[in-house]
């Protein structure tokens, strides 16, 4: 079943914006709340053995032009998140070159730590776990 299938008809989609909104980014990471973030490739499969092997697999052989909104953003290929959007953005604030966004609480350090552990983002938890 897909993560949105539950709320296909009520999630509507938006743009994170900047940083993650440029031109030339060649993935959309969506989350669960409906927002897409467009990032690029490389540095996710840099800090992550799961996206350096996720990206690796075979995409569909279908245009753009014949793919649903879960599948396709803007021409670009969507891969649907379980983390809601605060929680991706700072995961991906530790991933690329942007503004750091620290959790503020508690609660939000544990939802990005494991977050990171299950994309295998080691390096970037270590540094986490010390800056808390």
């Amino acid at each position: 079943m897909h993560p949105f299938a539950a709320f296909k008809d009520t999630i509507s989609l938006t743009n994170f914006g900047s940083p993650f909104n440029e031109d030339d980014s060649d993935i959309v990471l969506r989350s669960s709340t409906g927002v897409n973030f467009q990032v690029y490739k490389g540095p996710l499969r840099m800090a992550s053995p799961f996206f350096r092997q996720l990206l690796s697999l075979p995409q569909g052989d279908k245009p753009p032009a014949e793919m649903s909104s879960d599948e396709c953003y803007k021409g670009l290929p969507c891969i649907c998140m379980p983390e809601d959007t605060q929680t991706l953005h700072r995961l991906l604030s530790f991933i690329f070159p942007v503004r750091l966004v620290m959790p503020n609480n508690v609660k939000e350090a544990v939802q990005v730590l494991s977050a990171m552990q299950k994309y295998e983002i080691k390096e970037k938890a270590t540094l986490l776990r010390k800056l808390l």
